[in-house]
């Protein structure tokens, strides 16, 4: 379990100075492909921070639409 919550905090930190350094803000919002039971991936979403949310969602929802389409 060391091993793990050291590995999430590695990546954690990596991601969160990402996002300052591009001045983005993390999300909520999050597109997981693959099944229910075993998802194999998942895209976490950070957006500019005055982005309206009728924009986020619409940029979720039609890049989750696409990714399906083509999967």
């Amino acid at each position: 379990m060391a091993d793990l919550t050291a590995r999430v905090a590695d990546v954690t930190t990596e991601w969160t100075a990402k996002l300052l350094t591009d001045g983005l803000e993390a999300d909520a919002h999050t597109v997981t492909l693959g099944a229910a039971e075993r998802p194999i991936a998942r895209i976490h979403f950070a957006f500019e921070p005055d982005m309206p949310d009728e924009m986020r969602n619409a940029l979720v929802e039609g890049l989750a639409q696409a990714l399906a389409d083509v999967l």
